[in-house]
């Protein structure tokens, strides 16, 4: 919301008006995709194929192995752009908004500050032709209300953090889940067997110096592993 208030001036707009649907609020498209990558490359690590500890390994993975599609996409291709360094010198970082989850219609109306409602119109000919501020379904909607961002270069309160009401989800790792002796699968990017069924030698361990496994993939000093047997697959079968 912070940038939504600063967009006319960067963009030289005279209005922006953002909406928020309730089944993907603040999400799209770049987040499926987004979200597809760091799944590979999760599991490519898990499997130990691959070695990501930084953003070019991520760029070099991607390119490698994400480019191509399956024929059952809905796209060609994947294209991968990789930028060494980017501009974050500016200030634009905000304390959240609250209750921001109930706010759907976000309007710009001068740097650092906006208009929110918790519902949108689409219907209104105010609003069809950009009249906003004279919403004819305001007895509905609701009206706009005025909001100052605050930035948190110019807040001092320690405490304000906890009047965040996003949360932050806790990092599941799958070595808390096994143990000496579990069976579980590893998502493989054979076609003709999606997974392999791993079983484990013993609990998880952190490594004290780098080693290399037989597969060729190396693990640094300090990582998680865990060691197993792979399951034979017959007939393309992890389970015979």
């Amino acid at each position: 919301m912070g940038d939504v208030s600063y967009s006319c001036s960067d963009f030289g707009y005279a209005t922006i008006l953002r909406n928020y649907f309730e089944t993907s609020h603040a999400l799209g498209p770049q987040d499926a995709a987004g979200g597809f990558i760091k799944k590979q490359a999760d599991l490519a690590v898990i499997r130990g194929s691959h070695v990501i500890q930084s953003s070019s390994d991520l760029f070099d993975y991607a390119q490698s192995n994400l480019s191509t599609t399956a024929d059952s996409s809905k796209c060609s291709r994947r294209i991968f752009r990789y930028v060494d360094s980017v501009n974050r010198d500016r200030d634009r970082n905000f304390l959240p908004v609250k209750e921001n989850r109930k706010i759907h219609q976000v309007r710009s109306f001068d740097d650092g500050e906006i208009f929110v409602r918790k519902l949108s119109c689409y219907s209104c000919q105010s609003c069809i032709v950009g009249n906003y501020s004279t919403c004819m379904n305001d007895t509905q909607l609701g009206t706009y209300n005025k909001i100052k961002m605050v930035k948190e270069s110019e807040h001092n309160d320690s405490d304000a953090d906890s009047n965040n009401d996003e949360g932050v989800d806790d990092e599941t790792n799958i070595c808390d889940f096994v143990s000496n002796g579990t069976i579980f699968a590893v998502k493989a990017d054979d076609t003709d067997c999606p997974y392999y069924i791993l079983r484990a030698s013993k609990d998880p361990k952190i490594l004290r110096k780098t080693a290399t496994d037989k597969w060729g993939a190396s693990y640094h000093q300090g990582n998680k592993v865990i060691h197993g047997y792979y399951f034979n697959t017959i007939d393309n079968n992890p389970f015979k």
